[in-house]
């Protein structure tokens, strides 16, 4: 299981971050599934709005507990990548990635990935 990051650019209303989960390797397709409004409602909404939606970090490997974690800390601006806020480090970022994959036509192409 993959734990992601996505970030709403720019926020829908209070909304910029989107914490979900998937299967290892199909991050593109879940991204896909979130566009076309079989996902999260969030993110559906977003899309609807104009909104720009990125996929900004990954856990590869991971757990639905660490997904309730991430969740439950209600702090994601604070340590997104993309933000640029980075005021603290990316929990558990040692079994995490930083990606890079927007949500377009070319959702479901190959992720550019880069170590953190």
């Amino acid at each position: 299981m993959t734990v992601y990051l996505l970030a709403i650019t720019p926020p829908h209303f209070h909304a910029k971050h989107y914490i979900g989960w998937c299967e290892d390797g199909s991050e593109g397709r879940r991204l896909a599934r979130h566009r076309a409004g079989r996902g999260a409602k969030l993110i559906t909404a977003a899309v609807k709005a104009g909104c720009s939606i990125s996929m900004v970090y990954v856990w590869p490997g991971a757990t639905r507990q660490l997904e309730r974690k991430l969740k439950k800390r209600r702090d994601t601006p604070r340590w997104c990548p993309h933000c640029g806020e980075g005021r603290r480090p990316i929990p558990d970022a040692e079994h995490g990635v930083q990606v890079r994959l927007c949500l377009d036509e070319s959702a479901t192409s190959d992720m550019e990935t880069a170590p953190v």
